[in-house]
C-alpha cells in the first residue's frame, strides 16, 4: 500500500512540531530479515504545484516518491478571487513544463469544474497531455454524473 503524504509545505507544521510517522506491526519476522530495505524506502509525498517550493525540488528528485496536484483546490477556495486575470492555458504550459523538467510520473489533471465548464477542462487535460507526453490523472467529482 502506498500512502502519501499531503500539504508537506502548508505552513501548518513549526519548527517546533514535526509531523511524526509510525509504521505499526513493524516486529514481524519479514521485516526483521528485510529491516534495511525498508528503512530505505522512499517516502511517498503528494504536493500542489501552486505550492512547490526550491527546496522540494532535489527531494523529488532524489528522495521521494511523488505525485504532484495541479493546485486547483487553490483556486476553487475562493474563485471570485483567486481566478480574476488567470490564463489557463498558461497555467496548463507553467505545469507541463514543471512536470517535464522534473520528469514526474504521476501528476493529476486540472480538476476546475466549478471554475470553467468539463468541456473546456477536457481541452486543458487534452493540452496538458499532449505537452508532457504522459496521461494524466484524472479526477472525478460528483458533477460529472456517475458514467462519466
Amino acid at each position: 500500500m502506498n500512502v502519501y503524504l499531503a500539504g508537506l509545505n502548508c505552513g501548518n507544521i513549526s519548527k517546533k512540531q514535526k509531523m511524526n510517522i509510525y509504521l505499526a506491526g513493524f516486529h514481524g519476522e519479514k521485516n526483521r530479515t528485510n529491516q534495511n530495505d525498508i528503512l530505505k524506502q522512499k517516502i511517498y509525498v503528494l504536493e500542489s504545484f501552486a505550492y512547490i517550493k526550491d527546496w522540494q525540488l532535489p527531494l523529488i528528485k532524489n528522495e521521494w516518491n511523488f505525485l504532484l496536484d495541479s493546485g486547483a483546490f487553490t483556486f476553487m477556495d475562493n474563485v471570485q478571487e483567486r481566478t480574476t486575470g488567470i490564463d489557463w492555458n498558461d497555467y496548463v504550459k507553467r505545469y507541463a513544463d514543471f512536470i517535464n523538467k522534473m520528469n514526474i510520473d504521476l501528476f493529476f489533471e486540472l480538476d476546475i469544474d466549478s471554475i470553467l465548464s468539463l468541456k473546456e477542462v477536457e481541452k486543458l487535460r487534452e493540452k496538458l497531455e499532449k505537452l508532457t507526453g504522459k496521461k494524466s490523472i484524472p479526477v472525478w467529482h460528483r458533477s460529472r454524473g456517475i458514467d462519466y
